[in-house]
């Protein structure tokens, strides 16, 4: 079966996929799963465990593992501090490669669907459509809560030669606005009102 000229891209939170999955939703065949690193405990690399049900619901899956953070700095108490490297993104655009020709499309997960996941999805956007504003707009529709992770795109722009950092910008300035106007505040909104004060 011949692959679709436009696959789709996916984005979620981890709990999200799972609620999904068990209700028996349609998905994607291909899945790009992002999780925090971890010390292995036995002879599994950290970082590469996926959930035995996206295992079985996917042909094809991808595991990263590193944490929501554009710095080490960020990761204070965090071990390993584990940010996302060259080479994670270097095996993004691998496996897009490998599976394009029979994928109907990639799911991208990481804990929340706000930040790693639509970053990643922003680089397999652009590899899709070939477009930086494209793959925004597109992301921008199928995850319009995301807030992509800075130091990911930045690394897609390394490896591509693109420039989603820009793209990026704006999307992200764009979410701030409507998290503002979603929470309505104002200055007077955040001051208390005291009980008159009598001398």
């Amino acid at each position: 079966m011949k692959a679709p000229d436009r696959p789709r891209v996916e984005v979620y939170g981890e709990t999200e996929l799972q609620e999904r999955l068990a209700r028996g939703e349609a998905h994607t065949s291909a899945l790009v799963s992002i999780g925090n690193p971890r010390y292995p405990l036995g002879r599994t690399p950290p970082g590469t465990f996926v959930p035995p049900a996206f295992r079985a619901s996917f042909p094809d899956v991808l595991r990263l593992g590193f944490f929501d953070a554009d710095t080490k700095a960020q990761l204070v108490h965090m071990r390993p501090r584990r940010i996302a490297l060259r080479k994670d993104i270097e095996k993004v655009v691998r496996f897009y490669e490998e599976t394009r020709g029979r994928a109907d499309g990639w799911t991208v997960h990481c804990w929340g669907g706000l930040s790693r996941s639509p970053a990643v999805a922003l680089g397999l956007l652009y590899l899709i459509h070939g477009d930086e504003e494209e793959a925004g707009r597109e992301l921008r529709r199928i995850r319009p809560i995301a807030r992509p992770l800075q130091l990911v795109v930045g690394l897609f722009d390394e490896i591509l030669g693109s420039r989603l950092s820009e793209v990026n910008d704006r999307i992200r300035a764009e979410r701030i606005e409507e998290m503002k106007a979603e929470l309505d505040l104002s200055a007077d909104d955040l001051l208390e009102e005291l009980e008159p004060f009598d001398e």
